[in-house]
């Protein structure tokens, strides 16, 4: 886990955080993905946002898991229906998981996930997710069946 840099490449196995004052976006340039740091002014009230984030990914949201967890307000929760309808795969963690159940309640409640799983898998779902073929993947978001398997 790295505080994403201004300008930083993003690879593979690594998770990058926003830092505390910054909107990170992520951009597509010559074949490779990269973190841009932002002074932009407060989304919903937070910066950095969530939103912000996951509307920078929107032009390859077909390539896209996009996860909310436990979090106060609503922060990423338009960002992620945009995303779902965009063909992303979204996930929220349950109510059960969560400690304060106000960003993945608001996205479950506008219907922006197509998965909602305890905080402990989720890392098991996106793994396994990422392991199909863009065929098997588009079936999955189609029938809307992610359930238990994935």
């Amino acid at each position: 886990m790295h505080e994403a840099s201004h300008g930083q490449k993003i690879k593979a196995g690594h998770v990058y955080i926003a830092p505390g004052d910054q909107h990170l976006e992520v951009v597509h340039k010559n074949g490779a993905l990269f973190c841009t740091l932002s002074d932009g002014d407060e989304v919903n009230r937070h910066k950095p946002a969530v939103d912000v984030l996951f509307d920078s990914v929107s032009d390859f949201a077909d390539n896209v898991q996009a996860v909310l967890l436990t979090g106060m307000g609503q922060d990423g929760a338009h960002g992620m229906l945009r995303l779902k309808e965009l063909g992303s795969r979204t996930i929220i963690q349950d109510k059960n998981s969560s400690l304060i159940w106000g960003m993945p309640g608001r996205a479950h409640a506008i219907s922006a996930h197509t998965m909602q799983s305890p905080l402990l898998e989720i890392a098991k779902h996106i793994l396994n997710y990422a392991g199909l073929s863009r065929t098997e993947m588009q079936d999955i978001l189609a029938k809307n069946c992610v359930g238990d398997v994935l």
